[in-house]
């Protein structure tokens, strides 16, 4: 062979052995993209479960005081009021609450399962939204000094303290909701 035909085959062959340097290269670079994607795939899982964790706690920590919001309600609601009835068995009804617009008022969160038959809350309302009702009430029914009223006749203590955690929460629960719906109907 001639030493061109030499020189032409190993430049031919250096040229091929750059291009399979080229070609580990490219693949080596691809393995390492290909690494990072799965480790930010792990980091991701990992992120994921430490949210949860997180939302899991939380729904713990929310639970948890509503049950201390309930132990509260119940220990004021241990010294609950008792209505005072007549010869009748009838509720004797303060002066603010003996008005006709009243007692309507009164009859319809009775009969819409609001108010026990002596128009006391269930027991089973939190003291938020106990307040929010007595708020309703005495708006519709034009009283003032509500909060001494009702924390009276239904034997609450601190409802306008409730009444603005409720307002602070400012969601539209589902008794918010359905006094409005008293009132407005």
């Amino acid at each position: 062979m001639d030493t061109r035909m030499m020189s032409y085959l190993d430049k031919r062959e250096k040229d091929l052995d750059l291009r399979e340097v080229h070609m580990q290269q490219r693949e080596d670079g691809m393995k390492q993209r290909e690494d990072g994607m799965l480790q930010r795939e792990a980091d991701m899982a990992q992120r994921e479960m430490r949210m949860t964790e997180r939302e899991d706690r939380m729904t713990v920590r929310e639970n948890q005081m509503t049950e201390r919001e309930g132990v509260m309600d119940s220990r004021l609601k241990k010294g609950s009021a008792k209505p005072v009835l007549d010869e009748q068995g009838m509720v004797v009804l303060p002066k603010e609450l003996q008005s006709e617009k009243a007692q309507e008022v009164l009859r319809k969160f009775q009969q819409k399962g609001m108010l026990d038959e002596h128009y006391q809350p269930f027991k089973s309302f939190p003291k938020r939204k106990v307040a929010y009702l007595a708020s309703a009430i005495a708006s519709e029914t034009g009283i003032k000094n509500k909060w001494k009223l009702f924390e009276n006749f239904w034997g609450y203590k601190d409802l306008s303290v409730s009444y603005d955690q409720q307002i602070k929460a400012s969601s539209l629960t589902e008794l918010t909701r359905e006094v409005d719906d008293v009132i407005n109907n």
